[in-house]
């Protein structure tokens, strides 16, 4: 089972999650609203992996898209 996922960012604003996934739209991400501490955020994630090895070359693709931020997260 995929235990694993690329978190590509968690921001404050919908409209820039939502720029964030269209930048990485190849890798079908989706955005989702999720609550930090009382704080609202939009968490935008991309993919479904059995293991970080998998997720690395995902991973190198949308730092090149230009997410450097983008990291490999549990599901």
């Amino acid at each position: 089972a995929a235990q694993y996922t690329i978190q590509a960012g968690a921001l404050t604003s919908k409209d820039n999650a939502h720029a964030v996934a269209k930048k990485i739209s190849a890798f079908s991400p989706s955005v989702e609203a999720v609550d930090d501490k009382g704080k609202k955020l939009w968490r935008v994630r991309a993919g479904a992996f059995a293991d970080k090895g998998s997720a690395k070359d995902i991973l190198e693709q949308i730092a090149a898209a230009g997410i450097h931020e983008a990291r490999i997260v549990r599901k």
